[in-house]
């Protein structure tokens, strides 16, 4: 059993926190996309990681509700066991958490999941011994698994977001706080605080992320599949998203690697090594600067081949590299593509 004794300094500093400047929001994340193929019953599914922040310190998560806006319904099992649910990373953190509810709803085009402190672990208060302490940085509560319907689901978008309206902060609200060491008050061991109006939500989201294959800096290349785990067939032509790279280089190391449609989200960059290649038969869109890039060095250089339209979004930009050996002759320079823009040439020396 732990002490309940709490420092007046403590005190005092939580006093400042709540009642001088209010109750504190929450602001939720989704990231980390990936198709895998497991859970119970056995799927392949759509699976993304949810985060959370406080605006300010010194709270515990005691509950929370997570619902999503579902634009493609026909693309997933829209049945309440297709939903994986993992709770694991706020185990990582130090709480112990049941989900107490998930399902479908309005007409299958939301879908959500309640999120509780497991009371039954309790020893002494609630803050200490079962809810993790929110921080003003995104930590990871939960990852959320989809069923995908085969084949429509392949070849579609994912089409998720948040949905504000069942998530609602507030009096009375599914967003609930405990508090360091508070007394237990009531019979059913807590004394419930309501996280402020209104949550806020990040901007990016899984509205056009398609779902034959991702790639995500957290767990790789990823594809449908009806074998278990995580898997890449590049013999494949399917939908391709790049989610995010900028730490992780996402590339393309096979010779007669496939697409169908191809993407590339902003964050994410896509690398198309020497000796190696990649055909596009659908379109190709650029979210990123330099977002595509098509290498060069002494054994060879990658290829790209794109037989529908690339388009660039935002900045989006591509770059094709062209190794030249320091040898004793002129090289000669074009550009392979249609109304493309030649830079300047850097760091090469050419010479008689």
């Amino acid at each position: 059993m732990k002490k309940r004794i709490l420092p007046l300094l403590y005190f005092l500093f939580l006093m400042m926190s709540f009642v001088g400047f209010g109750n504190p929001t929450l602001t939720f994340k989704m990231d980390n996309p990936r198709i895998f193929r497991g859970g119970a019953p056995v799927q392949t599914r759509f699976q993304f990681d949810v985060y959370v922040k406080a605006s300010a310190p010194n709270t515990y998560l005691y509950a929370t509700q997570l619902s999503f806006n579902i634009a493609n319904s026909s693309y997933f099992t829209t049945t309440a066991a297709s939903i994986l649910v993992d709770l694991s990373p706020l185990s990582s953190l130090g709480g112990s958490y049941l989900s107490t509810g998930k399902g479908w709803g309005s007409g299958n085009t939301t879908m959500g999941l309640a999120i509780t402190a497991d009371a039954v672990t309790w020893d002494g208060s609630p803050a200490q011994d079962v809810c993790v302490l929110l921080t003003t940085s995104f930590q990871k509560i939960a990852t959320i698994g989809i069923g995908i319907t085969n084949p429509a689901g392949v070849a579609g978008t994912a089409g998720v977001t948040f949905n504000p309206s069942g998530m609602p902060a507030g009096p009375g609200a599914v967003q609930n706080y405990s508090l360091f060491n508070e007394i237990i008050g009531n019979s059913a061991g807590y004394v419930p605080h309501d996280y402020s109006a209104s949550n806020s939500f990040e901007g990016r989201n899984f509205s056009d992320i398609y779902m034959g294959r991702i790639y995500s800096s957290a767990w790789g290349w990823s594809q449908y599949s009806t074998l278990s785990g995580q898997h890449t067939i590049w013999a494949t032509p399917v939908n391709t998203s790049v989610w995010d790279s900028l730490t992780t280089a996402a590339t393309i190391d096979t010779v007669g690697s496939q697409a169908l449609a191809l993407r590339i989200h902003a964050g994410g960059r896509l690398r198309i090594r020497p000796l190696t290649n990649l055909t596009c038969t659908g379109p190709t869109e650029i979210n990123e600067p330099q977002g595509l890039r098509i290498s060069s060095d002494a054994t060879g250089t990658g290829s790209f081949i794109d037989n529908g339209t690339i388009t660039y979004n935002t900045g989006g930009s591509a770059k094709v590299e062209r190794y030249f050996p320091n040898d004793t002759y002129w090289h000669y320079y074009g550009l392979p593509v249609t109304s493309a823009i030649a830079q300047p040439f850097t760091g090469l020396f050419m010479r008689w």
